[in-house]
């Protein structure tokens, strides 16, 4: 797959995966960044990663060591900068990540700025 031609005016979104301590990432969740003092960051989600299949009213469904966060960022060098320069993305550059372009909308999202694009996946691509 190739990224969308407009990538410079489109944003990325990232997904991230890291474990932690409970005090590390109960403070995270409790207390994110927030986009006005990270440059580059449009909107974030900080979240405490879930067992799926695990009962609704069990011990181990909500993972509180385990962080896991979705973002959207201006370009991806706001990305590198945050997980280089921010304390926050400094912990979530020893977890897992993911950069992301936007494909197609289903449904709503309230807080991202969701493109206003659709790309096909099944056309054939155009020559240059």
């Amino acid at each position: 797959m190739t990224k969308p031609k407009s990538e410079s005016t489109m944003s990325v979104f990232s997904y991230h995966l890291l474990k932690t301590t409970v005090a590390a990432a109960t403070r995270t969740v409790l207390l994110p960044p927030k986009p006005q003092d990270v440059p580059g960051l449009v909107h974030a989600e900080f979240m405490s990663a879930m067992t799926l299949g695990a009962p609704v009213f069990s011990p181990s469904r909500i993972l509180v060591n385990k962080l896991a966060v979705f973002a959207q960022w201006e370009n991806e060098n706001a990305i590198d900068e945050f997980l280089e320069n921010h304390r926050i993305g400094r912990m979530l550059a020893d977890g897992w990540q993911t950069r992301l372009f936007f494909l197609r909308q289903w449904g709503s999202i309230s807080g991202f700025q969701i493109p206003d694009v659709n790309i096909d996946l099944e056309a054939p691509e155009e020559q240059a």
